[in-house]
């Protein structure tokens, strides 16, 4: 878990030295326990949040973008897949 926290720091400071700045991102926000659900051609997925990793289909994965390709079969931005990251859009597919 300590190399995870590690990575994210790297990739913080790298954020904040190419941009001046440190948003929070909105897969990183989630709490441990959080799934989300995102229908898809007819079809519901389901995901479960855990502290370094994300539980989709019985299979663990280190993103969201990871798993939005393994269902779409095309690359998204996780997040934007799951709709975590539109403000004027209700965040309907969390669920705690």
């Amino acid at each position: 878990m300590a190399a995870g926290y590690a990575r994210e720091l790297a990739r913080l400071g790298q954020k904040f030295d190419k941009t001046g700045e440190i948003g929070a991102d909105a897969a990183a926000m989630l709490k441990a326990g959080t799934r989300l659900v995102r229908k898809w051609q007819g079809e519901f997925h389901h995901v479960l949040i855990c502290d370094d990793r994300y539980v989709y289909r019985d299979r663990q994965y280190k993103s969201l973008s990871q798993i939005a390709k393994q269902i779409t079969g095309a690359h998204w931005s996780g997040p934007r897949f799951f709709g975590l990251n539109s403000p004027r859009k209700q965040r309907s597919g969390v669920q705690r």
